[in-house]
């Protein structure tokens, strides 16, 4: 009885879940194109104006996807309180299935989605700063750097 509690609860997260972790895919996307475009305009002369937009547009694609991860966590929360709280709780707990199974798949269906969150946001995370390090220029160690001062 276990997996079929597990199963219905992961379906409830499920239909707001993929979505979110589509969104935060394509966003991470957006951002390692976006990084490697800021990376390349930072060797030019004139990219005051590219930087400052690409650098702005960087940060709120990080902040989306850490946005994305938290909503999952949300709506995990939510389900858990829907299920368990309101009027639809009194019907899971009319069934005939003991507490301890109950909560047990609220919590395993927090950690499988917690989980699923972490991988997402590490994969987004490493296209972001992917798409950074392909549009840096190669360091050539017989140069040496300019002078700054």
């Amino acid at each position: 009885m276990f997996s079929k509690l597990l199963k219905y609860d992961f379906k409830s997260v499920k239909r707001f879940g993929f979505p979110l972790i589509l969104i935060a895919v394509a966003l991470s996307l957006l951002g390692g194109v976006n990084g490697f475009f800021f990376a390349k305009a930072v060797g030019s002369d004139d990219a005051s104006f590219i930087s400052i937009i690409s650098v702005l547009t960087f940060m709120l694609i990080i902040y989306a996807v850490v946005i994305c991860a938290s909503i999952t966590a949300i709506f995990v929360y939510v389900d858990f309180y829907k299920s368990l709280c309101t009027d639809q709780g009194y019907l899971t707990f009319t069934l005939p299935v003991s507490s301890t199974s109950l909560l047990n798949s609220k919590i395993v269906n927090s950690l499988i989605w917690s989980l699923i969150s972490a991988a997402t946001m590490v994969v987004c995370f490493f296209v972001i700063f992917l798409g950074v390090g392909l549009g840096m220029p190669p360091s050539d160690p017989s140069v040496p750097p300019e002078d700054i001062g």
